[in-house]
């Protein structure tokens, strides 16, 4: 947020038409920094945020309704298209426009080494599967079974999932095998 809402306020200060910032992965004390940024950089009106009915799989025992709240208004308000909320061993949410998904971690035991990394495994691999996946959709190879937009995101975030448990488990920032991440999940569905 401390990079990236300056020149989305600027642009949007300027006149220039507000491009949505399609995904953000934060946890939840980054979550509330982003807001906090938001509502100082006048991205957010606080007189305006009213609680929308929002359709959600997600327990409170993950998520509490506060940060489903602040996620949403960030997406209400048309500065990111879709939050990527990381929960810990609770897995991710995402949240977007008119709904709120939990993502629990694959199941499989962790013996955690390291977490150094693992944020950054989750997010590369989660944009790295979404691009793939994307221009596979646009192209003429199909991807068996994962024909909408949000069969593509789920098994995005999922393979960020299992990036960031092979990072948990490795001594090194970035764990061993990431490149097969994918490729391992779509013969597994």
């Amino acid at each position: 947020s401390g990079t990236v809402l300056p020149h989305f306020a600027a642009a949007a200060a300027d006149g220039n038409t507000k491009q949505t910032i399609s995904f953000a992965t934060p946890n939840a004390v980054e979550l509330d920094r982003i807001h906090a940024a938001a509502l100082d950089y006048g991205l957010l009106d606080p007189t305006k945020i009213q609680p929308t009915r929002l359709a959600s799989s997600v327990p409170s025992s993950v998520l509490p309704q506060t940060a489903l709240h602040k996620a949403h208004d960030l997406v209400q308000a048309g500065i990111f298209g879709t939050i990527l909320l990381k929960v810990g061993r609770h897995g991710v949410v995402t949240i977007d426009t008119s709904r709120a998904q939990h993502h629990p971690v694959p199941a499989g035991k962790v013996e955690v080494v390291n977490t150094t990394g693992c944020g950054d495994s989750f997010a590369g691999a989660f944009a790295a599967s979404l691009f793939h996946l994307l221009a596979q959709s646009q192209g003429t190879q199909a991807v068996a079974g994962r024909s909408s937009p949000g069969d593509r995101l789920d098994l995005a975030v999922r393979v960020g999932q299992l990036a960031a448990r092979r990072t948990l488990l490795s001594t090194k920032a970035v764990g061993e095998g990431m490149e097969d991440l994918l490729h391992e999940q779509n013969r597994n569905t």
